[in-house]
């Protein structure tokens, strides 16, 4: 896994104002939720990213208001899959 280091001045996470012992997962989440709802990531690499389970992070997107990327591909490709799983 690779990774990578942002120095974020100390005046601006004291600004933030985001307690010291939350600043990483904080930072994680806020990052995640700003990439998906840029369409930057899918939802479960923001999943990942935030380091939440699924449920978590739906809930977490929906109290900052951020919509769920789902098109018409992406329900007809859900309703094939539940075709293929009625026939079993």
């Amino acid at each position: 896994m690779s990774s990578i280091l942002i120095d974020v001045p100390d005046e601006i996470l004291l600004e933030a104002k985001i307690p010291k012992r939350k600043i990483k997962d904080t930072i994680r989440k806020e990052l995640a939720a700003a990439l998906y709802k840029e369409g930057m990531l899918s939802l479960g690499s923001a999943r990942k990213l935030a380091n939440m389970t699924k449920t978590d992070f739906h809930f977490f997107l929906g109290n900052k208001q951020i919509e769920r990327q789902y098109d018409l591909q992406d329900y007809s490709a859900d309703m094939e899959n539940i075709a293929q799983w009625q026939k079993k």
